[in-house]
């Protein structure tokens, strides 16, 4: 018993049959089980399981609420196996199965889960490396320069709690558009309240833009917003960021990959938010993982938003698309806001993993918000990829409306916010809204197009919730039998 324990040290997992005697240490046994037990991975209860080998982080997490089980009921000795030094062996298996000339006999959607982790840990280690590299913090170019002048520079933002100020602007829309040609509200007739639209001189917000000198010179601009510090003037700690041209434009790199990631189109429906959002809401932004409804049909409760499957390779592909951009967003950020990528992993290591992390990712298109506030339980981080509007009128910019200012996107952008605060889009026309849907007899376009990641508060609890009860359910079960 004491072998098993040691074994499992640091696994949830407390019950299994100690009689099971087939082996289950190195690569060669995993794979053989794999094989000889084709519904092993739970494709269809669970998809999320397909990502169970990009990192150590999903093994231990999937061998800890699945995987483990289901080997120990099919008489693998798992009492006597690590499951840290199985995933190494499994690494290992891996590599070295590349360099063969001919391909395993394995069932497609296997081949297909190999191949792709494959292609999953050689991107997580490019945007590391790409991320940590010298000349992103380190600039040998501008370093002599005055701040105003440098590739990455610090910006004091202050955070507007005026109850006032809030009860306002909450539901507002925000344009620089001309009134005679800004967006028409999309009332319904359910909606008894009177649109707001304010220009942001009027809510004192400061624009951000990028300085193309300072990208033509450097190859990128970071904007790092931070806290007053004690004497209210210095900078302190770190609080959220933009970085133009954060993904590099390398052929075949991460910003491409990206393009092509967010030109899918994928079979979940778009989130529908009502109330105030029915007002200055257009285009779509569709859900990808999992989640806890606020509503929704009898019994419905933490599960994949309807439309994600495993079943089919098609689906395995999508599943690794959006665990792709969710590791190039937050690899990314990692550069120039660490504190950021571990809060991210730490409130969602509890949920279902789209990637590295249990997080959620939207596929935003055309997507317009009023200023509005979510229950979200970390900051989050969102991506401008493709962008057709009108630059005159920052058509899309982000607001970051308590903090005072809008970040003017463009293409190849990454930000971060505080989700739990005032924000929302800075409104396009009424002829760009009809152009890019398709209306008033216009071909429907792509005019802006990016993904945002985030946990949900609510995803966060349920997902608690549930690790809970499958941990009573284990200590019940070892009562009961030891």
């Amino acid at each position: 018993m004491e072998a098993a324990a040691d074994a499992c040290k640091g696994s949830n997992l407390n019950f299994w049959n100690e009689s099971n005697t087939k082996p289950m240490k190195t690569g060669a046994h995993f794979f053989r089980a794999l094989k000889d037990h084709p519904l092993l991975i739970p494709r269809i209860s669970n998809p999320a399981s397909v990502l169970f080998l990009c990192s150590e982080e999903n093994f231990i997490f999937s061998w800890n609420r699945w995987l483990a089980w289901f080997l120990n009921e099919e008489k693998y000795a798992i009492h006597e196996t690590n499951p840290w030094r199985l995933y190494q062996n499994i690494q290992t298996y891996l590599t070295r199965l590349k360099q063969e000339p001919t391909a395993p006999n394995w069932p497609p959607e296997l081949r297909v889960i190999v191949n792709r982790t494959l292609d999953f840990w050689r991107l997580r280690e490019e945007v590391e490396d790409n991320a940590f590299s010298a000349d992103k913090k380190h600039c040998k170019i501008c370093h002599n320069l005055p701040d105003h002048e440098k590739c990455v520079q610090r910006k004091i933002v202050h955070c507007n709690e005026d109850p006032g100020f809030y009860a306002k602007v909450k539901g507002a829309g925000i344009t620089r558009v001309p009134e005679k040609e800004q967006m028409k509200p999309r009332r319904n007739q359910k909606q008894s309240t009177m649109p707001q639209l304010y220009h942001p001189d009027e809510l004192g917000l400061e624009r951000i833009t990028a300085d193309d000198d300072i990208i033509q010179r450097c190859g990128k601009l970071v904007i790092l917003f931070v806290d007053p510090d004690i004497d209210n003037i210095s900078p302190g700690e770190t609080l959220d960021f933009v970085w133009f041209e954060a993904f590099g434009r390398q052929p075949g790199g991460h910003f491409e990959k990206l393009v092509h990631h967010c030109n899918k189109v994928t079979a979940v429906k778009p989130v529908r938010r009502g109330g105030k959002f029915d007002l200055w809401s257009s285009g779509q932004m569709r859900p990808y993982g999992w989640r806890q409804p606020s509503g929704g049909r009898l019994g419905d409760t933490y599960a994949p938003y309807a439309g994600i499957e495993a079943e089919t390779l098609e689906g395995i592909m999508v599943l690794f698309e959006h665990a792709e951009t969710s590791c190039i967003l937050m690899g990314t950020a990692k550069g120039f806001h660490r504190k950021l990528w571990r809060n991210m992993k730490d409130a969602s290591r509890m949920c279902e993993r789209v990637g590295l992390a249990g997080v959620n990712v939207f596929d935003c298109r055309n997507y317009t918000s009023p200023q509005h506030a979510d229950e979200d339980c970390v900051r989050s981080l969102c991506a401008q990829i493709l962008l057709n509007a009108e630059e005159k009128w920052s058509e899309f910019s982000f607001c970051a409306t308590q903090y005072g200012y809008y970040i003017e996107t463009r293409e190849n952008t990454l930000w971060s916010f505080d989700s739990s605060k005032l924000h929302g889009t800075m409104l396009p026309s009424e002829r760009t809204v009809l152009r890019l849907r398709g209306g008033a007899g216009q071909v429907g376009t792509a005019g802006s197009v990016g993904p945002h990641v985030t946990t949900r508060r609510r995803d966060q609890t349920r997902a608690e919730r549930n690790e809970q009860t499958r941990r009573n359910y284990q200590l019940r079960e070892r009562v009961w039998h030891h």
